[in-house]
């Protein structure tokens, strides 16, 4: 017979077990890893030990120091409220893309909720037209495929497919 909630306690067990056999193994790393250093330093000469604890101390000091000096570099330009003339973000304008070219229809109504969107770009300009779905009288795409939405289309590429 089991009993109901028996399973939640099994797993209670095996999280505690794995919590003892992770600690059993940190415990026996550090073991090992205090052994290991107690060999080096027997076999280290003692002056050896303290130029290169003096030459660890030297270069945290250093880091620290650039650290704490960049920190308080920061914060004084934070005081300032002076980051260069540089704006906390930028407001999106639409009226050209990121290449120059002057936009047109992307705050067309219906084109944030299209379910297809074409994207042409002619010459210095790039439009956004609401694709819909081919299929049905509602559809924007003509018998032709030649305009959507009344805006022609340009010629397909080896890459579209006419069917």
């Amino acid at each position: 017979m089991v009993e109901a909630g028996g399973g939640a306690s099994r797993r209670g067990l095996l999280a505690r077990s794995r919590r003892v056999v992770r600690w059993l193994v940190v415990l026996v790393c550090w073991v090992v890893f205090v052994y290991w250093w107690n060999v080096v330093l027997r076999r280290t000469p003692p002056r050896w030990v303290v130029s290169i604890l003096i030459q660890v101390g030297a270069g945290a000091g250093v880091l620290m120091a650039l650290t704490f000096g960049w920190i308080a570099h920061n914060l004084a330009i934070a005081r300032r409220d002076r980051r260069g003339g540089a704006s906390l973000f930028m407001v999106a304008t639409y009226e050209r893309d990121a290449l120059g070219r002057r936009v047109a229809g992307a705050d067309a109504p219906g084109i944030a909720n299209a379910s297809r969107v074409i994207i042409w770009v002619d010459g210095s300009t790039k439009r956004y037209l609401e694709a819909g779905t081919p299929s049905g009288p509602s559809s924007p795409y003509d018998s032709t495929r030649e305009q959507v939405a009344g805006h022609p289309l340009p010629p397909a590429g080896p890459w579209a497919s006419d069917s």
